[in-house]
Order: C-alpha cells, then sequence, then structure tokens
C-alpha cells in the first residue's frame, strides 16, 4: 500500500476502489465510514467518492480518524 502511485491527484475513487487498498469489504468500508474511521467522501450529485491522493495520504499516516484527519493537499 506504501507503494500507491496516483498519477493524477484528482482523481475520484469509489468505495470498491477504497475498500480494495484498504483490504476491506465494501460493507465494512460503510462501517468505517458511518464510524467516522475513514476520510470524508466528495459527494457528486447522488454519487459519493474519495480523493484519490487523500486516501494515499491518509493510508501512509496510518489510517487515523476522520475526527483527527487534516489533510494537507501538498502530501506532507
Amino acid at each position: 500500500i506504501m507503494g500507491i502511485v496516483v498519477q493524477n491527484p484528482a482523481w475520484l475513487l469509489t468505495a470498491a476502489e477504497v475498500a480494495v487498498l484498504l483490504s476491506i469489504s465494501e460493507s465494512a468500508l460503510a462501517a468505517l465510514r458511518r464510524a467516522g474511521g475513514v476520510p470524508e467522501p466528495v459527494r457528486l450529485g447522488h454519487e459519493v467518492r474519495w480523493r484519490a491522493a487523500e486516501i494515499r495520504d491518509w493510508i501512509r499516516a496510518g489510517t487515523p480518524p476522520a475526527s483527527v484527519w487534516r489533510w494537507k493537499q501538498d502530501g506532507r
């Protein structure tokens, strides 16, 4: 997972893609989301997506709870 390469930081990931990155099921991701365990997604109408670069950085930071996670878009 540390080798995640995001070609375009603006890319958005689906719940299925985030679940794969975390090696969990989509239902486990939904439970984590309800519990505040993952960064807030972006809403596009009825669609829910996560910023690929933010998920990459969040994983690199050790997957802290969303309540303490503050994404710095430069990745540092």
